[in-house]
């Protein structure tokens, strides 16, 4: 994280970890449970996980995913969770508020350069979709991070303009017949 951030075991809530900036941790998985590192050495096994990153006053990264060429990093909390039917394998879930899950979509989904009325459109059919999204394929989340639900990169491709936008409609969404708009 850019800044103190926490590890938990979100299965018992119980606070692992408090680290400084910049500190790299790995969490694997195998048959026994979730494992901790940081610099080669294993600080915990066998936990019955999630595990979940938090960074109150900054955020997380991960080194190794790469988003528009650059590290990714996201808001409030990463939970790594395993992968459906895997016991060796995980996803990587950004828990966070809507608003600020749709500042690191609507910027991805249309170009800045299509203007203001336009970012604002998007940021409803991006909540709308967000609200009721279409199919959901993956059971440890709600939404993917791709062009099969929506294109979400987190915090370092988020756009003032866009930022704007996703404040600006807080709160709404496109009905018809009272009925969220797929």
């Amino acid at each position: 994280a850019d800044a103190a951030f926490y590890i938990e075991d979100l299965s018992t809530e119980n606070k692992l970890v408090n680290a400084s900036p910049d500190t790299v941790y790995t969490v694997s998985v195998d048959s026994s449970g979730f494992n901790v590192s940081v610099a080669g050495k294993i600080l915990f096994s066998g936990l019955s996980g999630p595990i979940g990153f938090s960074s109150p006053a900054g955020h997380i990264k991960l080194p190794d995913v790469k988003r528009k060429g650059q590290v990714a990093a996201y808001r409030d909390r990463v939970e790594i969770v395993r992968a459906s039917g895997s016991l060796d394998n995980v996803s990587v879930v950004n828990v966070l508020p809507m608003d600020q899950y749709l500042k690191g979509v609507v910027p991805n989904e249309l170009p800045v350069s299509f203007g203001f009325e336009a970012l604002k459109a998007q940021a409803v059919a991006a909540r709308n979709y967000a609200v009721r999204p279409r199919e959901k394929p993956y059971p440890q989340f709600d939404i993917c991070d791709s062009v099969m639900c929506q294109v979400y990169f987190g915090y370092y491709t988020e756009q003032p303009l866009s930022s704007k936008a996703v404040e600006e409609t807080a709160g709404q969404v496109a009905l018809h017949d009272g009925e969220v708009i797929t």
